[in-house]
C-alpha cells in the first residue's frame, strides 16, 4: 500500500484490494472522509492510459486551476498569450542593480496586495509544484518579492499567468 496525504486529501494506490478497502473504512470511520474520483486530487487532473505497447502513462494537467486564475484576473491579461513562462530579461529582486536596497513605496505595496499578489503567488507555486515546472523559476522570483511586491514582480504574475493559460489543453 502506497499513501500520500496532503492536508485533508488523500491518495492511495493498492495491490490488494482489501487492504484498500479497510485503510478507507478505517479512514471514514475515524476521520468522516469521503470516496471521490481517484483521477481528479489537489486541483490535478490525471489521466492514466496504457499504450499499445503496453507502457503505463500518466499525464497530469491542472486545466481547471489555470482557467480558474484566468478568470480571476482577465481583465488586466494582455490579449494574446504570452510564449514565455516568465518575462524576457526579468529580474526580480530586493535590491537594484547597483547593490542599493530597492526602495518601494508602501502605496505601492498594499495596492499590490490589495490586487492579490499573494493569492497569485502561491496559485502559481501550487501549479509549479505540480503540472508545470517550468514556471518554478519565475515563482521564486516572485516568492522573494512577497514582503514588498511592486509592480514590475505582479506584472510578471500576471504574465505566467497568460502563459499558463497559452498553454493549456
Amino acid at each position: 500500500v502506497l499513501m500520500a496525504v496532503h492536508s485533508d486529501d488523500a491518495d492511495m494506490v493498492c495491490e490488494d484490494s482489501a487492504a484498500g478497502v479497510y485503510i478507507c473504512e478505517q479512514f471514514r470511520q475515524r476521520f468522516g472522509i469521503k470516496m471521490a474520483a481517484p483521477s481528479f486530487m489537489l486541483g490535478v487532473h490525471r489521466n492514466k492510459w496504457t499504450g499499445a505497447d503496453g507502457t503505463t502513462y500518466l499525464e497530469m494537467t491542472q486545466q481547471k486551476s489555470v482557467d480558474d486564475i484566468y478568470e480571476e484576473y482577465k481583465d488586466q491579461l494582455p490579449d494574446r498569450p504570452r510564449e514565455t513562462p516568465f518575462p524576457d530579461k526579468t529580474f526580480l529582486s530586493t535590491h537594484t542593480p547597483d547593490g542599493e536596497p530597492r526602495k518601494v513605496d508602501p502605496d505601492e505595496i498594499a495596492y499590490n496586495y490589495k490586487r492579490g499578489y499573494m493569492h497569485m503567488c502561491g496559485t502559481l507555486l501550487w501549479m509549479s509544484r505540480n503540472c508545470y515546472p517550468e514556471i518554478a523559476q519565475g515563482c521564486h522570483q516572485l516568492c522573494k518579492l512577497m514582503h514588498m511586491p511592486y509592480n514590475e514582480a505582479y506584472d510578471a504574475a500576471l504574465h505566467m499567468i497568460s502563459y499558463l493559460h497559452g498553454q493549456r489543453d
